[in-house]
């Protein structure tokens, strides 16, 4: 099998209590053609000693003041040469033969542009404490208002889908910038769920989309708003979510009924394709 090249960003500042685990859990993928870059945005705990510790399997890093997240993993991605990319925060972890899976299903589907796996949560002690089923996602589903949390970590994309999109992150936004990111990749291509998952969000309580979801829902919500939406078949489609949202508020056996009858109509809407699954028959990624 060809393996793809990936590159792999993690943007850092002041993460050293989690920054190794994050660290491990991607130098030891064993991936063939690895890229591994860190953008420090100027760490003044041990940051910089855990990173020198593992300096030999790291492609390139810095360590200067910058703008942000986003202004780091552009910074990143910039000095990237992967065919594959994607970025893991310092307090991710990658599960055991993620990247393997990752380009596996490139290498297998030469039409699929952009993936998601199924979310995971770890929690402080990087112990994996919940598992979420697959989610079948589209610019549609975004759109109608049923658009929260594509889990970033889990997501990996081809070069010419970055390139096509305007190869960077909108440093405007603080917390939703994938968000935003996603959006403009919904313009050129379908992402295809992945009956496995790559990768955890460890939920610490100090993350800022955690300390502050209303600031990340204002911004989710700015950039839906910059879509200027004037499809009939969405604006049903956030009609018929809000009874959803409604229904959920309440107990009764009928209303379930009606939203289950609600949830077939917002599937067609959403227009999401099948999901990607390994073939243990032919030893290969299907969709």
């Amino acid at each position: 099998m060809i393996f793809p090249k990936i590159s792999i960003i993690t943007p850092t500042y002041n993460s050293g209590k989690y920054l190794e685990e994050t660290i491990k859990s991607v130098i030891s993928q064993n991936y063939p053609d690895l890229e591994y870059i860190i953008i420090d945005g100027g760490s003044t705990d041990n940051t910089l000693e855990i990173i020198k510790k593992y300096s030999d399997y790291i492609s390139f890093w810095v360590s200067e003041p910058d703008s942000g997240m986003y202004d780091a993993i552009n910074k990143g991605f910039q000095k990237s040469t992967g065919e594959i990319m994607a970025w893991l925060n310092s307090d991710d972890i990658y599960h055991r033969g993620a990247l393997l899976c990752v380009g596996g299903i490139f290498n297998d589907l030469p039409g699929v542009d952009w993936i998601v796996g199924k979310s995971c949560l770890f929690n402080r002690e990087g112990i994996c404490v919940k598992m979420n089923d697959y989610q079948s996602w589209s610019k549609n589903r975004m759109l109608i208002g049923d658009y929260k949390w594509i889990q970033q970590e889990n997501v990996f994309w081809r070069r010419s889908l970055w390139d096509t999109s305007g190869a960077r992150m909108n440093t405007s936004f603080k917390l939703a910038g994938d968000f935003e990111l996603w959006m403009r990749f919904f313009d050129y291509s379908i992402l295809y769920a992945v009956q496995t998952s790559f990768a955890g969000f460890r939920l610490h309580g100090k993350q800022l989309s955690v300390i502050e979801p209303a600031k990340y829902e204002n911004e989710v919500l700015d950039i839906i708003w910059e879509q200027k939406v004037h499809n009939l078949k969405i604006r049903f489609g956030k009609f018929l979510f809000s009874i959803v949202r409604r229904i959920d508020e309440r107990k009764s056996s009928i209303l379930l009924v009606i939203k289950v009858f609600i949830k077939l109509v917002l599937k067609k809407i959403n227009n999401a394709p099948a999901a990607i699954y390994y073939d243990f028959k032919d030893s290969v990624w299907k969709k």
